[in-house]
């Protein structure tokens, strides 16, 4: 008997791999916190290893505190409840992520995108803040958030590959985006963030003077209103769109006690 075509045979193991992909709640009844640990996931099959496509369910049943022991590569993650802490070790490949619930989530693991396509889209839900305290590593791929709640990313991002702004974080509806470091982007990286609606914002902490000296470069504005660097206090600088001129008296008021600067950057770098 003749073997199989090499390239049915990839089709066909793509395709099984696809269709055994699930998702797959916790239910911590283990009870020792480990995302590794069957026990811990309803019908006790936990996330499979792979690329190709297991979702981690987080809902409001066992809200607390979860282990990951060693490099993770699943398809997503999916917090359905505010309270939850990741910590450990990485997960490689994410495709999804989404946060909801009156509250903050906290992923105290490594986070990497960089494979299987161009782009990813994250949400995270109004009411809602998902913190990644951890190093994230991003690489020639978009992440697209939305949601309207606050996505805080607590060290600069890491990458490579191209030139400065052909890939990085689209904020595409009223979410905040905020950097507890003093840049988006680590220098040896390529990325930069895009304001893509009217209502999105960036939080940096870092001066009014250091974030107008990133428009352009490593944040673009994608509205064609051009820029707002506002001081909003504790250190930190707001970066939105101009508003529509019905607001500019207010902006006019804040900008004489030496809040805002408003500046009309281009989409490519000044």
């Amino acid at each position: 008997m003749k073997n199989p075509h090499p390239f049915l045979c990839t089709a066909l193991l793509a395709t099984t791999l696809s269709l055994s992909a699930a998702n797959r709640t916790w239910d911590g009844e283990a009870g020792d916190g480990d995302f590794s640990n069957a026990l811990n996931w309803s019908g006790n099959v936990a996330p499979a290893n792979n690329d190709y496509g297991d979702i981690a369910i987080f809902a409001s049943a066992d809200i607390g505190i979860v282990n990951v022991p060693a490099s993770r590569s699943i398809k997503g993650i999916s917090f359905t409840d505010a309270g939850w802490t990741l910590s450990g070790s990485a997960f490689s490949n994410l495709n999804s992520l989404s946060s909801t619930g009156a509250g903050i989530n906290t992923m105290n693991t490594g986070l990497n995108v960089y494979s299987s396509g161009t782009s990813v889209a994250w949400s995270v839900s109004s009411g809602n803040t998902l913190a990644l305290t951890a190093g994230f590593y991003q690489r020639n791929k978009n992440v697209n958030i939305s949601g309207g709640g606050v996505l805080e990313i607590g060290a600069a991002i890491t990458g490579f590959t191209g030139t400065i702004g052909s890939w990085g974080v689209y904020i595409n509806d009223s979410t905040i985006v905020r950097f507890t470091t003093g840049t988006p982007y680590h220098s040896n990286s390529a990325g930069a963030v895009f304001i893509n609606d009217a209502s999105a914002r960036i939080q940096i902490l870092t001066s009014v003077a250091g974030a107008e000296g990133m428009l352009g470069g490593r944040i673009r504005d994608n509205t064609g209103l051009g820029l707002a660097v506002t001081d909003i206090g504790g250190g930190y600088v707001e970066i939105s769109a101009i508003p529509e001129p019905s607001a500019f008296a207010f902006l006019a008021g804040a900008a004489a006690l030496g809040l805002v600067t408003l500046r009309r950057s281009r989409k490519g770098k000044e």
